[in-house]
């Protein structure tokens, strides 16, 4: 492309200083996020609601779990063996360990196989539930699958055990949890029964010393004779010892009267009675105490650091799934993916989309914004002069405010004529600039439009004229006057210039000293002049024509040219040092976008207040 400089010759567009690029990561905002989020709210929304619906069907379609808990009183493990030697030894095992590690360690006894083996085979689980009885890749074998299920936890600061079984059925969790309970507690007392005979097989050269110092050992010991009679609970006995007494007294007796009689006598015979029912009654005595020790040694062997506090019963409400919170967890989730998405494609979307937009990237003011024509029941024609044929409609009211902002930006006398330009095709500059020209005369204004793209020209089909004869015609031929391209048009005090026949080079035509002649002539007969441009980017005619009117004016199709193309275009038009009026931010569904559906509001409410309604149903602009 192409530029004019001021002596009219054409100078390529390197020439120009780079462009200098957006940078678009720079440091957001929170106004930049809240917009970023009323934007695309839709996503947003939607990503919750079908998370949310996602996350209702998953979790009302899940089974109420049931827990059944049994609490246990853990105590530290108590020393049966009664040596003062062995037992140091215990309690410096017992100080060098730690009561939690201990814990640890019977949790782990709880859940080993062994005792989830038994459990299955006394409740007969994998027969009765055929979630047990099938194995699978996910939930393991049936001892996998009840380890799953069992959880343990200890109260804090207590030695209370909590065991608990979560499933579906709380019958089944309820007996899982009793009977582990019980199991659990009856091998730690097998495992104790056998503990004196363990350290035996460990210390075999002292296990006669450790044998007599045990409970197991002494419980041995109490079935030798010598042993009973030497126990000091024996010996010390004072019926013991009154039998006893008797007895060396009968025995004495006996001997003293063997010399006078038989063995046979009576006397003899008597005696011999009565020494067999003291030594009778010394056993019994003696059997008492010995049965009072192997008693007293018995419970101490048997005695369990392990009782239940309480056993579980069978559960009435379920615990879970926890539905509501799930629920809300999806929502959450659906929040997270669609503010994630929002930002991923804000950030991938670098088209020109809002006022913010516009200020901030491309730095230049901002006029307003055109609605997309809503009205169905209009024509191709009515909606092409949409100001003329609905002056009540939302659009009519954004070319009246646009119409505002340039009639204040500049005395009317140094702003007389306009060029109207986009940065790339079809962004609806040829509507803009007949709807902003038809605004301008319907204020009254003498108002010339002008279509100078003779590329493409377009503006004719809105008010249904031959482009036969117009700007072209002009520029070629040195002797026609101005009034002779002039038409008028169904639109009170506008006339209209046709851009005529292709020429073939129309960014000479535009850049010579006819249409500087044409300018000229035309401010000294009309009010204002709107002229339609070629887009700026690929071809030279607007920048060449920029230099030769008051103004311009650039159209920007609602999220269609990119933010670094409106740069490059409006750089093209300050390296020349035109006077850029603004951007008009084009084609927007105000209904749908968030941050314009304001306006929409507050324009309803006003007509609705004065007994109108403002127009209907959405239709597309315009296409050039």
């Amino acid at each position: 492309m192409a530029i004019l400089k001021h002596d009219h010759t054409l100078v390529p567009n390197a020439a120009l200083s780079p462009v200098k690029e957006i940078n678009v990561d720079e440091e957001k905002t929170f106004a930049d996020y809240m917009t970023m989020i009323m934007k695309r709210k839709e996503i947003i929304l939607t990503c919750i609601l079908v998370l949310t619906v996602l996350s209702a069907v998953y979790f009302y379609r899940q089974p109420n779990v049931y827990e059944a808990t049994v609490q246990i009183l853990v105590g530290k493990e108590s020393n049966i063996i009664t040596s003062p030697e062995v037992s140091a030894a215990a309690v410096e095992l017992e100080d060098s360990s730690r009561y939690a590690d201990y814990i640890e360690t019977q949790f782990f006894i709880i859940k080993s196989r062994p005792l989830i083996e038994e459990l299955i085979k006394q409740l007969d689980i994998t027969k009765k539930y055929d979630y047990f009885a099938k194995e699978d890749a996910v939930s393991g074998d049936a001892i996998t699958k009840v380890q799953d299920i069992i959880e343990l936890k200890r109260v804090p600061k207590t030695q209370v055990v909590n065991l608990s079984a979560k499933f579906t059925d709380p019958k089944l969790c309820t007996q899982i949890a009793n009977s582990l309970t019980d199991i659990y507690i009856k091998q730690s007392v097998t495992s104790k029964l056998y503990f004196s005979k363990e350290i035996l097989k460990w210390l075999p050269q002292e296990s006669e010393k450790i044998q007599m110092h045990t409970v197991y050992g002494q419980l041995q010991e109490l079935s030798k004779k010598d042993v009973i009679e030497s126990l000091p609970s024996v010996s010390n006995d004072p019926i013991i010892r009154q039998l006893k007494a008797r007895k060396s007294s009968i025995e004495a007796e006996i001997k003293s009267l063997s010399a006078k009689y038989k063995e046979m006598h009576p006397v003899i015979l008597k005696l011999k009675e009565d020494l067999r029912y003291v030594d009778d009654k010394i056993g019994i005595e003696t059997q008492k105490i010995v049965d009072n020790l192997r008693a007293e040694l018995a419970g101490k062997l048997q005695f369990s650091n392990i009782r239940v506090l309480q056993y579980a019963e069978i559960p009435t409400k379920p615990i879970g799934p926890k539905r509501l919170l799930g629920i809300l967890g999806g929502a959450a989730l659906g929040a997270v993916i669609g503010f994630s998405l929002v930002y991923i494609l804000d950030y991938l979307d670098n088209t020109i989309r809002s006022q913010e937009d516009v200020e901030k990237y491309i730095k230049l003011p901002y006029l307003g914004h055109i609605p997309v024509i809503t009205d169905k029941s209009k024509d191709d024609y009515e909606k092409r002069i949409i100001v003329q044929s609905d002056p009540d409609s939302l659009v009519a009211e954004a070319f009246k405010n646009i119409r505002t902002g340039i009639v204040f930006s500049a005395p009317p006398e140094t702003l007389k004529a306009i060029l109207v330009t986009s940065t790339i095709p079809s962004e609806g500059k040829s509507f803009t600039s007949t709807n902003l020209a038809v605004t301008l005369a319907m204020d009254g204004n003498k108002v010339l439009l002008v279509d100078s793209d003779m590329r493409r020209p377009t503006i004719h089909h809105s008010f249904k004229i031959e482009n036969s004869t117009g700007l072209s015609n002009y520029l070629t031929t040195g002797n026609i006057p101005l009034d002779s391209v002039i038409q008028k048009t169904f639109v009170d005090n506008l006339s209209f210039v046709n851009a005529g026949p292709t020429p073939p080079n129309p960014s000479g035509l535009l850049g010579s000293a006819r249409m500087e002649e044409f300018i000229k002539e035309a401010k000294g007969k009309f009010d204002r002049i709107v002229v339609d441009g070629p887009p700026l980017i690929g071809i030279s005619d607007s920048i060449i024509l920029s230099k030769i009117v008051d103004g311009v004016l650039l159209v920007i199709r609602f999220g269609t040219a990119s933010r670094d193309v409106v740069a490059r275009a409006r750089q093209c038009l300050q390296e020349v040092g035109v006077n850029v009026l603004g951007v008009v931010l084009n084609d927007i569904d105000i209904q749908k976008v968030s941050h314009y559906s304001k306006y929409y509001h507050y324009y309803s409410r006003y007509y609705d207040k004065y007994g109108e309604k403002p127009s209907g149903d959405k239709a597309p602009a315009e296409t050039a």
